[in-house]
């Protein structure tokens, strides 16, 4: 028996479809001929009888030889009775036979009737015969097509009744275009709370709109919602949480029962829900055992518990590249879901505007959710948000793009191990920012995860981070924004890795930052942003290995810049073009560079005006070295003889010349000369004079009065910070 790859009432509404939203070969089943039709996008045949053209009205797209052929003896084929609707079979009287199927074009399934079943009906996958044998038509399937009503009127009560059918058969409900291709209307939201497993498959043939009234973030087209209500908190934790463990200590009125849930919170939007295992106790506080290790910090003074008997788990929104637009409050919100999943969904702004920040919204205590392949436009929107996340577990969020919103693309709001993979943010205000929800009660972001992400001309960060504890981005690219990267007050243990923020700054500035990078790379750097310098680090303990600038900084400006803090600078390539730059501008906290090179016109490589800056090994540096005019300077030195000829003209070492530990002079004076060395206080050389001729050679800083090494003679010096001095006489 061939199965129809959809059916249609007549031949004039089989003329009436989109050819090139068709496949080649497509079988269709005309009703009223009792016959299949297939599909020659290029027969060009002439219509006749067994042959129907696609209508003038039928967008053919390049198939302007479609025809639909009438199948040679399909006649006789057995066993499909079709009807248009679904009430056009629950109208027909139970048959007598049961060896015929029900195809309704509705749905595009077939349906078997069963006699003698009693099972529940529920209008989709389930119906009742009018009269005739007892039964019921149920549906031969694991899922159903469904087409808008008209366009016009509202199609989500029909859309979350039919995903409530076939979520019981762990089925899907796809939408397709209508026959004359109306798109997707919601009037009111389709509602998927407590539909566990609702699947719903979306069609890159059609669009969907919406206009939602009001309701915080609950006027949305599609919801699931657990959050909690006001007056509806049944309890209090008894003690803090202990980080990793299964147990919880609550009070409550009543004894937790097994195989509900309980949803902690911490304020307003700090939540997780934990399954309930086992309860020890016959009277309050009760020791309850749950499900997974407790990881958000809750503690005792700020959290309260609701106990649950369901909430939303295993929903996917699959779209397949179906967008969707208009007036809601968010495009998608689901509260405290379990194994939740939005894929290939886009949104525009072509029929309206959302109300509240957030397309794509992971909620109050989602665990394992999952946004993926996403994409939104929101020009013209104010304040919203591409995908919105609060207070998660274990979310993944990739592959996603967000263009053109005057907020932030991503957005994490306290959250624990959420990985964003392989995402971009194009033109927004910022690329990607965690933040701790608002007032005393949020607890942060643990263990987040930037992999393969980029973010380009955002005008204000390209990635964001506040109150967040081990934060690791790997391959990231955030280029060409005002600033590349933000690490702010409260961020502890972020780790960088392989980081491209050409064009771009970054800013650092924070009370208690703790990271570290390896191979950060900026090129084609801005002549100016928000903190006159290219690196801004105000505070904290910072390790960066493997950085390459290459900027056009302004007279005046610098590079690098560190304000505070214990920072460390190794493998750094600096190359500048402007006379009145420098590399490194240190005026406060602990700093240690080495292995730099610093390279192009600039007048210092160092200038300290603060704080305290050691100097490694293998600094290279085409301008003046290091100059302090405050602040203090050390320079490791290491175990060798630079070897100048002083003749002609006083001889200025290099920074890495002078880290030698060895200084000799050659060559015929021909007057008085001398060898300057930096200015930096503690080091020491052991210096061998071999010039000859009837004049002396000082050894000095550029300030300073120096010490005089007769011919011939060696003797050890050293600089105090102002001077040359001697340590032992000539020998």
């Amino acid at each position: 028996m061939n199965r129809p790859d959809f059916t249609v009432a007549t031949l004039g509404e089989l003329a009436t479809l989109y050819t090139a939203e068709i496949a080649e070969g497509a079988n269709v089943w005309v009703a009223a001929e009792g016959d299949y039709w297939t599909l020659e996008k290029n027969s060009g045949a002439i219509v006749d009888a067994d042959v129907v053209a696609p209508g003038a009205g039928a967008p053919t797209a390049g198939a302007t030889n479609a025809r639909w052929l009438r199948q040679a003896g399909s006649a006789a084929v057995k066993g499909w009775i079709a009807v248009p609707t679904l009430a056009a079979l629950a109208a027909l009287p139970g048959p007598t036979i049961n060896n015929e199927l029900f195809f309704v074009l509705e749905t595009n399934r077939p349906y078997d009737f069963v006699a003698g079943s009693v099972a529940v009906v529920n209008g989709y996958t389930i119906l009742a015969p009018t009269g005739g044998v007892p039964g019921r038509f149920i549906l031969s399937a694991d899922s159903i097509d469904l087409r808008p009503i008209d366009g016009v009127a509202d199609d989500a009560p029909r859309l979350q009744a039919a995903t409530a059918a076939l979520a019981l058969l762990g089925g899907s409900v796809q939408l397709l275009p209508g026959f004359a291709g109306q798109q997707w209307r919601l009037l009111t939201p389709v509602d998927l709370s407590t539909i566990y497993g609702a699947h719903i498959i979306g069609s890159s043939q059609t669009r969907g709109t919406c206009n939602i009234p009001a309701n915080g973030v609950l006027g949305s087209p599609f919801v699931a919602n657990v959050v909690r209500q006001a007056g509806t908190v049944d309890g209090t934790l008894n003690a803090n949480v202990v980080v990793g463990s299964k147990t919880l200590v609550v009070n409550k009125t009543t004894v937790p029962i097994v195989g509900n849930a309980l949803m902690v919170y911490q304020g307003l939007y700090n939540a997780q829900i934990y399954d309930i295992v086992s309860v020890a106790g016959a009277v309050a506080p009760f020791t309850v055992t749950v499900d997974h290790p407790v990881m958000f910090p809750f503690t005792a003074v700020n959290s309260t518990v609701k106990e649950l008997s369901n909430y939303p788990r295993y929903i996917q929104l699959e779209m397949r590249g179906m967008t969707w637009s208009g007036i809601a409050d968010r495009g998608v919100e689901i509260l405290g879901g379990l194994h939740c999943t939005i894929s290939d969904m886009g949104w525009d702004t072509v029929d309206g505007f959302t109300r509240n920040s957030g397309i794509f919204a992971m909620d109050v205590g989602s665990r394992s959710p999952k946004v993926t392949r996403c994409f939104a436009d929101l020009t013209g929107a104010t304040s919203i948000a591409g995908v919105s996340c609060e207070s998660l577990a274990n979310g993944v969020i990739e592959d996603c793009v967000i263009k053109n919103t005057t907020y932030v693309g991503y957005l994490l709001m306290d959250g624990i191990g959420t990985i964003f993979r392989g995402c971009v943010a194009e033109a927004c205000a910022n690329g990607y920012a965690i933040v701790v929800n608002p007032g005393a009660d949020g607890v942060g972001a643990y263990d987040t995860i930037f992999e393969g992400c980029s973010a380009y001309a955002c005008t204000g960060a390209g990635c964001s981070l506040q109150q967040s504890r081990g934060v690791f981005l790997s391959n990231c690219a955030f280029t060409y924004c005002v600033d590349g990267l933000d690490i702010n007050a409260g961020v502890l243990g972020t780790r960088i890795s392989n980081l491209d923020l050409s064009g771009s700054s970054v800013y650092c500035v924070s009370s208690a930052a703790d990271w570290t990078a390896s191979n950060v790379k900026s090129v084609n750097l801005p002549s100016t942003n928000s903190s006159n310098g290219k690196y801004f680090i105000q505070a904290g303990k910072v390790r960066v290995d493997g950085l390459e600038i290459s900027a056009v900084v302004p007279g005046g400006d610098f590079a690098v810049g560190i304000h505070g803090g214990d920072v460390s600078l190794r493998n750094v390539d600096i190359a500048l073009n402007d006379a009145g730059s420098y590399g490194f501008w240190i005026d406060g906290g602990v700093a240690r560079i080495e292995d730099v090179s610093i390279t192009g016109t600039h007048v210092f490589g160092v200038r300290a005006t603060g704080g305290s800056v050691n100097v490694g090994a293998n600094f290279l540096d085409a301008g003046t070295g290091v100059v302090l005019t405050g602040g203090a300077a050390t320079a490791e030195q290491y175990s060798g003889v630079t070897s100048k000829s002083v003749t002609g003209a006083d001889v200025t070492l290099t920074f890495t010349e002078a880290q030698a530990t060895g200084l000799t002079t050659t060559g015929v004076l021909g007057a008085a000369h001398a060898l300057i060395v930096p200015t930096i206080a503690g080091m020491t050389w052991d210096v061998f004079c071999n010039n000859t001729g009837a004049f002396a050679t000082t050894f000095k800083t550029t300030a300073g009065t120096g010490i005089v090494v007769a011919q011939g003679k060696r003797a050890r010096l050293m600089c105090d910070g102002t001077n040359v001095v001697r340590v032992t006489a000539d020998v």
